[in-house]
């Protein structure tokens, strides 16, 4: 599966049984999302979700990466734009206030809502590592599936100079519990797999082959039996039951939870924004995107 320019081609979105489908199909970039991806899968969970024949939502991945998080040259593109030598000090500001009220608030705000909100079950798999704004939506998935022990979450909202995302100030500290939420949020730490098992973050972890492979071919296989194998036991898991009970329970569940993670949302993306105007996160990513600073990636 190579990359394709095309929205529709590096998110794909099929439907099986009572089953919708949302899969991120850039391998070859480790599944890296622009703003334009994020707002597609936005616009798919709500798709999903209005589908009266399905009561899961399936979000999977492919080769070796869940995501790698926020697409590197998507930040550097518009950074370069805004910075433009013909633009002096005053349009310069004014530009970068204008784009990051008008797309970074919106665009998280949106997606973050369509995950809260989201009437059916949500479930991850994690073929791979996840990272940032990807891997705040894992967080606030349902149920959770691992491929094997190399998984891990990483949130480096502080190594880039930002807040948090994604409602993740309170869907971690509710998941992980405050001592291992400080570490992953504070600190920029890795979860890894096993500690995400241990605490119930992950339902389950199915132990299969390495993903990190010197074969890409490999990978993929691997990584496409992995979602296979959780579709059809999810598949036989919902043969039976009944949809609207389903959703009915979890808004039972969610009632509560809700209030707090749409206060998150709304303090977060407000703050992300003042971060933004700062130009720091902006130097970061170039930084990233240089190798002028050390990643886990």
């Amino acid at each position: 599966m190579g990359q394709n320019n095309s929205l529709s081609n590096r998110i794909l979105y099929q439907v099986k049984g009572k089953i919708s489908i949302i899969t991120l199909n850039q391998p070859d970039k480790l599944n890296a999302l622009g703003g334009d991806d994020y707002t597609y899968l936005a616009k798919l969970m709500e798709k999903s979700n209005k589908d009266p024949s399905t009561v899961i939502t399936l979000i999977n991945s492919s080769g070796r990466y869940f995501s790698s998080g926020a697409d590197y040259k998507f930040i550097k593109k518009y950074h370069e734009l805004i910075n433009d030598k013909k633009n002096d000090e005053k349009e310069i500001e004014r530009q970068n206030d204008r784009f990051w009220f008008n797309d970074f608030i919106p665009r998280n705000s949106y997606l973050t809502d369509c995950f809260i909100n989201h009437g059916k079950i949500i479930v991850a798999c994690l073929n791979g590592p996840a990272i940032g704004l990807s891997a705040a939506m894992v967080a606030l998935s349902d149920i959770i599936y691992s491929k094997n022990d190399d998984t891990f979450l990483l949130y480096p909202f502080t190594k880039i100079g930002l807040v948090t995302e994604g409602s993740t100030s309170y869907s971690l500290l509710l998941r992980l519990g405050l001592s291992r939420t400080n570490e992953a949020l504070l600190l920029s730490k890795p979860i890894y797999n096993k500690d995400l098992v241990s605490c119930g973050f992950v339902n389950k972890c199915y132990n299969m082959d390495d993903y990190n492979k010197k074969d890409q071919v490999e990978v993929n296989k691997s990584t496409e039996k992995f979602n296979e194998l959780i579709l059809n036991e999810l598949s036989d898991s919902v043969k039976f039951l009944n949809g609207d009970s389903i959703k009915d329970i979890k808004k039972l569940i969610n009632s509560n939870i809700r209030l707090y993670y749409n206060s998150a949302n709304s303090k977060e993306v407000i703050q992300g924004y003042k971060k933004w105007l700062t130009g720091v996160p902006q130097r970061q990513f170039i930084n990233l995107a240089n190798k002028n600073i050390k990643h886990k990636l």
